[in-house]
């Protein structure tokens, strides 16, 4: 995996611009001075979470990963993973792993000049209770051809309250205000 710079595209197929400023991820070869890649190629990224424990291990917290990703090679597949750790190094796994499964490329079917076009995903799910780091996982595999051709961009995640807990938090503040409203009149 490599930085590109400046905004080059890999190859005529390949993004012409970050999604976001001039640098993204990328598991091609033809990247400047990269060389050779593997099959398949990984990248992994362990995240401290501790900051979080006290709603972590309320059990009601939800991991929310928006990202970037661009691919017209139909010979490429990307899946982006989530494994948690109860420990901030990342030795002991808890819980369940979140993954996208293969990511769908964004543009023509391989063999097209036309660029990969970028296009906004998702990958979210309950955190366990009691983890304390979490690990991004991306993993570029092809089944045909010398270069990877998927590219990723603007990771940003966060841990929040589940959704149904902020529904029921806001439900039961209503309720208050409902019951508050009676007992004045």
């Amino acid at each position: 995996w490599f930085t590109t710079t400046a905004g080059a595209p890999d190859s005529t197929v390949d993004p012409g611009a970050a999604a976001g400023g001039d640098n993204w991820l990328s598991g091609n070869r033809l990247v400047t001075g990269a060389g050779s890649s593997s099959n398949p190629q990984t990248l992994e990224q362990l995240i401290d979470i501790s900051a979080d424990a006290a709603l972590i291990d309320l059990g009601t917290a939800t991991v929310n990963l928006d990202f970037m990703f661009a691919d017209n090679d139909g010979y490429d597949s990307a899946t982006l993973n989530i494994h948690f750790y109860s420990d901030v190094g990342g030795a002991t796994p808890v819980g369940v792993s979140l993954s996208t499964g293969i990511i769908a490329p964004t543009g023509p079917e391989a063999g097209s000049t036309e660029r990969a076009p970028w296009d906004a995903r998702n990958l979210s799910g309950a955190v366990p209770a009691s983890a304390r780091s979490l690990e991004i996982e991306i993993i570029n595999a092809r089944s045909s051809g010398s270069a990877g051709n998927v590219h990723f961009d603007d990771l940003y995640g966060e841990v929040i309250p589940e959704p149904a807990t902020i529904g029921l938090m806001a439900l039961s503040g209503l309720g208050l205000l409902v019951w508050r409203r009676r007992s004045m009149s």
